[in-house]
């Protein structure tokens, strides 16, 4: 097709204030991003949109173990959480070693605003 920009696995967007770090998780409006690079704040980047992560910051608190667990994004804490008030639905836990100890998660994120 003539007007296809990108498959919307990886997106182009301009870094915001304070930059991006390569796969550390940014939220873009209601769009969850993993930067494959570092990039200075104003400069344009690309990240991966959807897919499986492994390493994502997780609330420790939170129970991930559940396969299937729906993951919202906690923008205030920078971090995976199970609870939804006032977060962002951006896919579900993958890894059944996420219990209440784990700093991180495995998700698969679904690349698409709820």
């Amino acid at each position: 097709m003539q007007n296809v920009v990108t498959n919307g696995n990886i997106l182009t967007f301009v870094a915001p204030s304070g930059g991006v770090t390569g796969g550390t998780p940014v939220l873009l409006g209601s769009l969850l991003v993993i930067p494959v690079s570092t990039v200075a704040a104003g400069l344009t980047a690309g990240g991966s949109t959807r897919g499986e992560f492994s390493a994502l910051p997780k609330k420790t608190t939170d129970d991930m173990s559940t396969y299937g667990t729906k993951a919202y994004w906690d923008n205030t804490n920078k971090y995976l959480t199970t609870t939804s008030t006032s977060n962002t639905f951006v896919g579900y836990s993958t890894d059944t070693t996420a219990g209440t100890s784990a700093t991180t998660v495995q998700a698969y994120l679904h690349g698409a605003p709820a």
